[in-house]
């Protein structure tokens, strides 16, 4: 089985390495830029000799299945030329938050592939153990698309268009957002001359707690206390916006901290 990927940056990476250590064939890479295509090729021309680069999706074709892993804005023109010049094609796309109607509308055999992991190129993640989202738009192309994520990982979840946003915007808040404060306590360590380093210890065991307890059980810190005199002391130390940022979060910290014993709302 031949798959064409559409798309050069850290999905497209990881996940043509992981169908090639599957088994399967990448007959090639597409991206909007010629060079990056090449890029990609050249990283994983060992293990992919016969696939070529280009930067015209219609040069991949024919092919049995087209992966978009693409800008989540691209994927509907991509769907649509598709639906012009090869209707029958089978094409998935790799995005969180996009509807699966968005290929449907174009292409009657098409399906979601969504790996629910942060990739950076240069970081090697083991694709077996990252949990895969899928939904299709028909049973065949559903039972393809089930068969390629259990040869790419041992977790596979049959999960629709709407389900997935909401999960989607769980993994933001859970990766995204959590990163983002690790850049803002990188900066206040760069303040006082120390190294980010010495936070990961801290880091390593906030994270091993939720292993254990739920994310409420695991929160702690001058919001949870009520510590007035602190919050105000370290927020005096920001400026803006990130002395608005310390307020929102210390604000909803404690907002949940007083409902900890009420379930969650759906």
């Amino acid at each position: 089985m031949k798959i064409g990927i559409v798309g050069s940056g850290n999905v497209a990476s990881h996940l043509a390495r992981a169908l090639i250590k599957a088994g399967y064939s990448i007959a090639g890479i597409c991206s909007r830029k010629l060079s990056h295509a090449e890029a990609l090729l050249e990283e994983i021309n060992s293990l992919a000799q016969t696939a070529i680069a280009t930067d015209r999706i219609e040069n991949l074709l024919p092919t049995d299945i087209l992966i978009l892993a693409i800008n989540d804005d691209s994927i509907q023109d991509i769907a649509q030329a598709l639906g012009k010049i090869a209707p029958k094609s089978c094409v998935f796309h790799t995005s969180g938050s996009t509807s699966l109607k968005v290929l449907s509308e174009y292409l009657p055999h098409c399906g979601v592939l969504y790996p629910l992991q942060t990739f950076s190129k240069d970081r090697k993640v083991d694709f077996s153990s990252v949990p895969l989202f899928i939904e299709a738009s028909d049973e065949p192309t559903q039972e393809l698309l089930r068969s390629i994520a259990l040869n790419l990982s041992k977790r596979v979840i049959e999960m629709d268009s709407e389900q997935r946003k909401r999960m989607h915007l769980a993994a933001v808040f859970a990766c995204n957002f959590v990163n983002h404060c690790y850049v803002l306590a990188e900066q206040e360590m760069i303040k006082c001359g120390l190294d980010f380093e010495i936070l990961l210890p801290l880091i390593d065991e906030t994270t091993s707690k939720v292993h254990t307890l739920s994310p409420r059980q695991a929160q702690t810190g001058p919001a949870v206390r009520n510590d007035k005199r602190i919050i105000n002391l370290q927020k005096s130390l920001l400026g803006q916006p990130e002395q608005d940022i310390y307020q929102l979060l210390s604000d909803n910290i404690q907002r949940i901290c007083y409902d900890k014993l009420r379930p969650y709302k759906n």
